[in-house]
């Protein structure tokens, strides 16, 4: 709905009204949602447990020490680096360690946060997993470790969400910008609030359909992977059977190629699907000094680039590092943290990464089309969000 037909369009309302050079960043200003996303409440909420423990002399040395320890001790033994799944396994045993010093009232809230937000990660296939208690612990030994007082981080949260909303209003007043317009930007930035709500509640309701389909594959005799890569009709009609054509699930798990339009679906495998695959593959890329896409978040940043596609690629990710990713989802949003800028291939001004830079402050490139397939781990990249250009 908002992406390039009506980016475009707003864009060549603005050069009615303003030079080209600040198309960009008046676009990232006028379509600021006027509501946090859950994305940030969920961060917010979680600052305000680790603002209960800071607060706490004896649990705040609690927390610092244990993140101080093991920073200096085992990380270092070990060489590991954070979020690859031995750092994070250790972490978990040390952080078990002291649960049973951590006051009742801080393991209430842990838990209250815990049942409000597991499921955040589990995405379309449930490989993720969901976070569990014990993660959440973890991430409050990572916030109290660094040293940085939770209240002034949440007030700078708060201070920079009311700068964006002022600077919006000012810049509306500026331009005169009355109806239709406003009604556009207004639903504009609703919207942005909108999707990221829709993307929870997807995830939700995907890890709720677990049971429905592990039933569905124990009554079939199939795998849940099985059951994942069947139709609608063929679920229903392998029920009404009692059985399903097991040699096609088999062809689907090697290489499949889903096919919709109105009226109808269809699955191709075998040689079909691989000649399918083959011409969606045929996309020339021609050798570039630059690539281009939309502006997410303002800003410019140099820096190593790291291609994260899925939640295993996070343990690459250093701080300051340029994340590179066909699409960001929320279970990636640890590695988003710690990027110095964000490119991605898809997504329009509203999508995921959009509003999550723009949450964080991070420039952002969306929308380039060709970026994990131009660039590499370990490339040098400068990223400049003001043009939406890298090179």
């Amino acid at each position: 709905m908002f992406h390039d037909n009506l980016t475009e369009r707003l864009k060549q309302f603005l050069r009615l009204h303003i030079e080209e050079e600040k198309v960009n960043e008046y676009l990232v200003i006028l379509t600021q949602p006027r509501k946090k996303s859950l994305i940030q409440i969920e961060q917010e909420d979680f600052l305000k447990i680790a603002q209960a423990v800071y607060r706490d002399a004896t649990q705040r040395k609690l927390f610092a020490e244990l993140y101080t320890w093991f920073k200096e001790k085992e990380t270092a033994k070990f060489g590991l680096k954070t979020h690859t799944p031995e750092y994070e396994r250790l972490l978990e045993e040390r952080v078990d360690r002291i649960r049973d010093q951590i006051k009742p009232q801080v393991m209430k809230m842990v838990e209250s946060h815990y049942r409000k937000y597991f499921y955040i990660k589990f995405m379309w296939i449930g490989k993720e997993g969901v976070y569990t208690f014990d993660y959440y612990l973890k991430e409050l030994v990572r916030v109290i470790g660094q040293g940085v007082n939770p209240t002034q981080t949440l007030k700078k949260a708060q201070q920079e969400f009311s700068r964006q909303l002022e600077k919006r209003a000012a810049l509306m007043k500026k331009l005169i910008i009355r109806d239709p317009w406003k009604t556009v930007l207004d639903s504009w930035g609703d919207f942005m609030v909108t999707k990221v709500y829709r993307r929870f509640a997807q995830i939700y309701a995907i890890y709720r359909m677990q049971p429905v389909l592990h039933e569905i594959a124990k009554r079939l005799r199939i795998s849940l992977v099985d059951v994942r890569l069947m139709l609608k009709y063929e679920v229903k009609q392998g029920l009404s059977a009692g059985r399903v054509a097991r040699s096609h699930l088999r062809q689907r798990r090697t290489l499949a190629v889903y096919y919709y339009e109105r009226g109808g679906e269809r699955v191709f495998t075998g040689t079909q699907a691989r000649r399918l695959a083959k011409q969606a593959e045929k996309i020339h890329i021609h050798k570039t000094r630059e690539i281009r896409g939309q502006v997410g978040c303002v800003g410019k940043a140099t820096g190593t680039v790291r291609i994260i596609i899925r939640p295993e690629d996070m343990g690459k990710m250093k701080k300051g590092d340029i994340l590179v990713s066909i699409a960001t989802d929320p279970d990636i949003v640890p590695a988003m943290k710690k990027a110095s800028a964000i490119v991605t291939e898809q997504g329009g001004i509203t999508s995921h990464a959009a509003i999550v830079s723009r949450e964080m402050n991070i420039p952002c490139v969306i929308g380039t089309r060709i970026a994990t397939r131009v660039l590499k781990d370990g490339d040098t990249v400068e990223v400049d969000a003001n043009k939406g250009i890298v090179n």
